[in-house]
């Protein structure tokens, strides 16, 4: 059974809601109607009243309680349709992170809210025309992310509410108006704290977070690193407490590979934080980068990351046939507690360039590489970034036409400067620029739902993220150890060589090789009719730097849109091949006063 569809139907005389799936529940009582998917955490912090309500009844009561407003204080992963009959009000919201979708639509007389794409085109019955302004966008973009920011999607007419909104839908004159319901993510007013007292307050609240995901029967990713070590070991500390059953670990270990190869004995022991636990093992040698574009899983929009999605789907699939309910990820602790010496470019600005050398020279001792790799990218380059006013390059493989008509290279230069000045403290704006990426799960959607899987990453915890933001504000950066913060964190509960070990080996290999691999796949799929004929890709420009690109011949940046114009392509086949009515309904409505799981309606 899938994880879960919500459906909204919303009229000039009122709305039915449509929930099916494993991860839905709902209730229909005293004038309001809610169905959710996804979970709720923290939720004694709700104080909702007696009893033993589900999380759709929750929200109800909240609701009922203080209306629009106090949705506000719910935290989890979920999105979630509430109808209002009094009011003649729908409102259709998704947590802050984006954990689960909500597209909307008017079609006819009704306007539609579905979390998938499929759903809608579905009710359409016909497809949707491309909005190549969007496409445009994702093309732009300067770094990879799960979900574009704004309301638009790639079908002219569909909107997306995006992550932490919600979307109001007044009956009977059906005007919509997206609006944000959660406060942004902001850094915590500053302590001074000492990096032993920031760790144990960051401790505190990462053992909360996984706990209230650590339940029913768990798989945790088992990397050998420090992030899914730390969280498998508070899984492990649930289990013994009888909150959950761990049933795996899951690793991806290497043989060919030499240095991912090294990564084994790491993986060793970090089991050995669960000694009982089952390890599953898959061969990451046949796993590569692009592998998964012959067959990859349906996903709506294009997603940046789905050239590496091969060992994504293989986790989830080991996941599913260990048993497991839920997975628990390390996803999330890169963003936000790698240190970076973003503070050389405070020390240029103040001339003082002797201090910025030996602390150039510092970080590049601990990566055994040259200064001048740490001091132009964190140093000069922050400095000139609002000072330089280059061209922006349109990559060669991006048709001039297509590039005209949608002001191509001026949405490149408008994405760059917003990047450059994200925030005043460099070291903040890269953290919460790195979580900006991570909102939306691509993965969850296309790999973990279709089996009914939950995915969970609590260091995307919005409890989390405010703790790490806080030491990331008030300490400063050394180079050594990595992730300081959770080292110190977690270090006394986790094995020596795990907290030890000064950097994790990288997947670079793994990229090339598979790039290398596919390559003749990959020139056939930019050249298929449905790519080439969009007018959007150059197939032979794309072909030759392909070329380049498999034998390490492309910069990052370059890399970066080799990989969007690709992941665009693989998305453009897929939707060429979609028929007018693909796509699955959920089946029966949610009933009045009702509350429960399962395939539900709400009547009008």
């Amino acid at each position: 059974m899938s994880g879960g569809v919500l459906v909204a139907a919303i009229g000039p005389t009122g709305a039915a809601l449509t929930a099916t799936g494993r991860h839905v529940t709902s209730c229909s009582g005293d004038g309001v109607t809610v169905a959710l998917l996804g979970e709720l955490h923290y939720r004694a912090d709700l104080r909702v009243g007696p009893g033993r309500p589900d999380d759709a009844e929750r929200i109800a009561r909240v609701y009922r309680r203080g209306g629009r407003t106090a949705l506000a204080a719910l935290e989890g992963d979920f999105a979630f349709l509430l109808y209002d009959r009094p009011s003649g009000r729908v409102l259709a919201v998704r947590d802050p992170m984006g954990g689960h979708r909500l597209y909307h639509e008017r079609l006819g007389e009704q306007v539609v809210i579905a979390t998938d794409l499929a759903t809608l085109h579905r009710m359409r019955g016909r497809r949707a025309d491309l909005d190549v302004d969007h496409l445009a966008g994702y093309l732009a973009a300067q770094s990879p992310v799960n979900e574009p920011a704004g309301t638009s999607t790639p079908f002219r007419g569909v909107g997306r509410v995006p992550a932490g909104a919600a979307l109001q839908v007044e009956i009977p004159a059906l005007t919509t108006a997206a609006r944000p319901l959660f406060a942004p993510l902001e850094v915590p007013p500053g302590r001074g704290d000492t990096l032993s007292a920031a760790a144990a307050d960051f401790r505190e609240v990462f053992v909360a977070a996984v706990g209230e995901r650590a339940v029913g029967d768990v798989a945790c990713h088992v990397s050998g690193g420090l992030d899914s070590s730390a969280v498998l070991r508070c899984a492990a500390d649930a289990a013994a407490r009888g909150r959950c059953t761990l049933v795996a670990g899951l690793s991806v270990v290497y043989r060919d590979l030499r240095l991912l190869a090294r990564e084994t004995p790491y993986v060793d022991s970090a089991l050995g934080i669960a000694p009982g636990v089952r390890s599953v093992r898959l061969d990451g040698d046949h796993l590569l980068d692009f592998d998964a574009f012959a067959d990859p899983p349906e996903h709506d929009e294009p997603y940046p990351g789905l050239w590496r999605i091969a060992m994504d789907r293989a986790l989830t699939l080991a996941a599913f046939e260990a048993g497991a309910e839920r997975v628990l990820t390390g996803i999330g602790a890169d963003e936000v507690l790698d240190t970076h010496p973003f503070h050389l470019a405070a020390d240029l600005r103040s001339w003082r360039l002797a201090g910025a050398w030996r602390e150039a020279r510092r970080w590049a001792a601990a990566d055994n590489t040259d200064p001048w790799t740490v001091l132009r990218p964190y140093g000069f380059d922050p400095l000139l970034a609002r000072r330089r006013r280059r061209a922006p390059e349109v990559p060669a493989w991006v048709r001039p036409e297509f590039a005209r008509r949608t002001a191509l290279a001026e949405r490149i230069a408008e994405q760059a400067a917003s990047g450059a000045a994200s925030h005043p403290v460099p070291s903040v704006g890269s953290a919460l620029a790195g979580i900006r990426n991570r909102t939306g799960d691509p993965v969850r959607w296309a790999v973990a739902h279709p089996l009914g899987l939950v995915v969970s990453h609590p260091f995307l915890d919005r409890r989390v993220l405010r703790a790490a933001l806080r030491a990331v504000a008030d300490l400063r950066p050394e180079p050594t150890p990595s992730k300081p913060l959770l080292r110190a964190a977690m270090g006394d509960t986790l094995p020596d060589p795990i907290t030890t070990r000064r950097r994790k080996g990288h997947f670079n290999e793994v990229y090339y090789r598979g790039l290398l691999r596919n390559r003749d796949q990959l020139v056939a799929l930019v050249r298929h009719p449905a790519v080439a004929d969009q007018g959007i890709l150059d197939a032979e420009a794309l072909a030759a730097v392909l070329d380049r690109g498999a034998v390490g011949g492309l910069r990052v940046p370059e890399l970066h849109s080799l990989n969007l114009a690709l992941t665009l392509a693989r998305w453009l086949l897929q939707e060429a091949g979609r028929g007018p009515h693909d796509g699955v309904l959920p089946s029966r409505p949610v009933a009045d006063d009702h509350r429960g799981t399962g395939p539900q309606e709400a009547a009008r």
